[in-house]
Formats: structure tokens, sequence, C-alpha cells
């Protein structure tokens, strides 16, 4: 059989309605059958595909490197119960003080986003199996006399879990009792084996994902179903995941969902290759992580309290989005933000233009100014990446020439982005 063949590869909304017989002569290349192994075929120009391969062979899979495996977010069974706001976890705390013991806050996967999370202000009632924690029923001799030591010792979380025990929906027993996820009791959430991890530093994620997000979580949040963690405090391995290189990467290997979102299944994240850092960076990079976060910590507390005094002050009907985040916005663009969020009518007195600008001078400012360091600094940790990888200013040029939808950041400047011909 020939070592080579000719492929041609002409993505599905570039096909043309006319010409396609030039368009896929102009499209061919020379490609490896050696390339079609037992694993998903990447079907990719030559320098695509060697890029594709150094990138694996610079790297160790990150289950070996960070010496752990992805934990999956708490399944609850039953959301309603488990899952609650910050109104309804006051509540129950002010019927019984003990209740704070076991309501800790958590994340969705909604909250994820890249570098930090951004808790919403939600809680998880931690009640673990009988069979992970030894509860004061834990070895009560029967269901009752269980129940009845749990309404003693947290009497408002027992009544609420009460309430949500069994009824009727549709015809159907729903409730606590009547979940297939569950532990030795009806009101306690199934087993699991690594409580404690989730309530250390870790790095989190989503595996259905529109960029590359991975978020340190330094505040001991739990999570929920749609989030993965990762139990380790190593910057270098945030520092690879949310780089434009791991993106370009991903784009080609993980598996595509819906409207051309990635899966980061087990599967992927387990064996993805991270290379060691550089002698030289390995000294930098956790220095630049930390400014990066303390930057974008600077960012979202002006932004949030942007938002609020905007919302609280001139109340519009719907605050919109630009406003959520406004230290991307210069003092113009902020003043003329507000005034179109306002009904037509009401117009800005000249005192309100005057407060406007003197809280964005004071406030969203030096936010702005954190934006121009937080771009600088993961510039600089995505260099850090692409040395770790090895690759040249030749790859890094066409990295970007055939960079994916919604990269994380632009390109820098002065690189040659023409297209590859095959010429």
């Amino acid at each position: 059989a020939p070592e080579q063949y000719d492929l041609a590869v002409i993505p599905r909304d570039d096909v043309p309605r006319e010409g396609l017989s030039a368009a896929v002569q102009a499209a061919t290349y020379r490609a490896e059958r050696s390339d079609l192994s037992g694993e998903a075929w990447v079907l990719e120009p030559p320098e695509v595909a060697a890029l594709l391969r150094k990138i694996c062979e610079r790297g160790v899979p990150l289950e070996e490197y960070a010496g752990v495996s992805p934990l999956y977010g708490i399944k609850t069974g039953f959301n309603e119960a488990f899952l609650i706001d910050t109104a309804i976890r006051d509540q129950l705390v002010s019927e019984d003080p003990k209740a704070a013991e076991i309501i800790k806050p958590y994340l969705r996967g909604q909250d994820i986003e890249r570098w930090q999370p951004e808790w919403a202000g939600l809680w998880m009632i931690v009640m673990k199996s009988s069979g992970d924690h030894a509860w004061p029923w834990a070895n009560a001799a029967s269901e009752s006399e269980a129940e009845a030591l749990f309404a003693q010792r947290y009497p408002s979380i027992h009544r609420r879990f009460k309430a949500l025990e069994s009824f009727r929906k549709e015809g159907k027993l729903k409730g606590l009792r009547h979940r297939e996820d569950q532990g030795r009791f009806w009101w306690e959430l199934r087993p699991c084996a690594y409580y404690e991890k989730l309530e250390q530093p870790k790095l989190v994620y989503t595996e259905i994902t529109w960029s590359n997000s991975f978020a340190v979580d330094n505040n001991n949040h739990y999570i929920n179903n749609t989030a993965y963690a990762l139990s380790s405090e190593d910057s270098w391995i945030p520092t690879v995941l949310n780089s434009p290189l791991t993106w370009w990467y991903s784009w080609r290997k993980a598996q595509h969902g819906k409207d051309e979102a990635l899966r980061f299944m087990d599967s992927f994240i387990r064996p993805f290759p991270i290379p060691p850092c550089l002698p030289n960076d390995a000294q930098e990079a956790p220095e630049v992580s930390a400014a990066l976060q303390t930057a974008l910590g600077v960012i979202r507390k002006a932004d949030k309290a942007m938002a609020d005094w905007i919302d609280q002050t001139f109340q519009p009907k719907r605050l919109p989005p630009v406003l959520r985040e406004p230290s991307k916005l210069d003092s113009d663009g902020f003043v003329a933000a507000v005034r179109s969020a306002l009904p037509k009518r009401q117009g800005l007195t000249p005192t309100q233009l005057r407060q406007l600008r003197e809280a964005f001078s004071e406030t969203a400012e030096p936010a702005r100014q954190a934006r121009i360091e937080l771009l600088a600094y993961e510039r600089r940790l995505a260099a850090m990446v692409e040395r770790a990888y090895g690759l040249t200013d030749e790859e890094i040029a066409l990295m970007w020439r055939t960079a994916p939808p919604r990269m994380p950041l632009a390109p820098p400047p002065g690189l040659d982005l023409r297209p590859l011909t095959t010429e």
C-alpha cells in the first residue's frame, strides 16, 4: 500500500456552489497513511498535523503530570431539595444555627469563567451519605430511629426535606425518597469518596464549553454535576489549559458538540499533553499567574460595584450587558451607555452627568488599567506555553493562520496571517 495519499479537506461552510472541482484541487495535499491510526483521524494539512504531533510528543498526560484525576461534581438526584439560594440558606440557619455546618457555597458550570469562577450566591446542603460520614444516625437500628436523630440534629433541614420527601406530580411519585441517587437514607446524598478534596483549592472547569475556561477556585466551593474539579494547586496547569495553543489543539482533538461547543470529557482531559515548564519560566510563571489573578479580581470588583451603583442610582428598567462590564468602555462610552439604558424622556441632568464621570474615574478607570495589565500577563503566559512545547516562530504563525473561532486572545501584532497554500 502507498505510504502517502491525496487528501482534500474543505470545511462544510466553505464548500462552493460552483467550481467544486477547482476547489478540491486547490485544497488537495499529500497526506501520510501512517496518520490513519486507531485513534481519531486528524484530517489536516501536513504542517498542522506535524504541529499536533509535536504538542503530543512534548507533553506528559495531565493525569500523570498532576498525579490526580478529574472529579465529577455532586449529583443530588433532586436539586430542588439540596440546591438553595442565600435567602433560603439564611432562613434555615436562623431557625437552627447548626444548619450552617453542612450548607456550603457551590458553583454551577455557568459560574466557571476563564481563570476565576464567579460565585452566584448559591448554596448546597451537603448531607453526606452515612456510608461516608459518622452521623449520629449512621448506626441507627431502623430508618425511623435514624430520622428522629436527624430531626434532632438539624431540625430546620429536616423540616425542609420532609416536605419534599414524597409527592405526586403528573401521576408519578416524586421527591427525595423516589430518586435514584441517594445515600443509605432517603435524605442523604449518594456516596462520594472525595468531599474533602472539594473543600480545598482546586481547578474547576465544565465539560461542554465555548472557550477554554479553566478557573482557579481558592474559596473551597463545592461544584454540582455540571462541573469538574482537578485537585491541584499547580498554577502551571491552568496556564497551559487556558492558552491559545490549547484551544487550537482542542478544536482539532476534542469532540465537537451542538453549535460547535467543545466537550472536555475525561477521555480528552486525562491524556491531555502538559509540557513541563522550562526552568527560567518556572521561576516567573507563578508570579505572573498571581498578578493575573489580582488584576482580574480588581476588574470583577470594579465592574460589579459600578453595575450595582448604576442600578440603584439611575434604576434603568434593564441593565444592558455593556454596563455589567463598564471597565471595557472609556468615559464617553460609559456615559452614552447609561444614557441609552434610560427612558428617552428621562435624560441626564448636569449633576448626574458629573456623577457618572466622577464614578467612572474613581472606580472604572483603575479597572481599565487592570485590563491592560491582564492582557499583558495573558500574553506572557501564552508565550511561556509556546516555549514549553518548543514552538518555533513559524509554528506560532501557523497556529494563528489556522486558528479556530473564539481564540482566547487576539494574535500578536506583526505575524504573517496569510492562509496556507498547498503549492
